[in-house]
């Protein structure tokens, strides 16, 4: 998936959530990864999962203001089921320190 007309100034939290009743056997693992100016990822077990959440912070936009999201379930999974919710982060004031 591509997002698109996201400032390559602020930095991005993206939280992903992914759960239901496992009636059967496996994991349902599912990697994201997120790709910017920066790339990170990891991996959520959904199965049987009322509560956690992955959570890969300060992503930086491409400089045309993009990021692509991938979904890759694992070996057991016959599908990726997630919910997504991005949380931007405005660049930080400048701090000095006067003695």
């Amino acid at each position: 998936y591509r997002l698109s007309g996201l400032n390559p100034n602020y930095r991005y939290t993206f939280e992903f959530f992914g759960g239901f009743e496992n009636w059967g056997a496996g994991s349902y693992t599912t990697t994201f990864t997120v790709t910017g100016a920066n790339t990170k990822s990891g991996t959520l077990s959904v199965a049987t999962n009322y509560e956690n959440l992955l959570t890969l912070p300060r992503i930086v936009p491409a400089s045309d203001g993009t990021i692509i999201m991938t979904f890759v379930g694992g070996t057991d999974d016959t599908g990726v089921m997630i919910c997504l919710r991005i949380v931007p982060l405005k660049p930080t004031s400048t701090v000095m320190v006067l003695r």
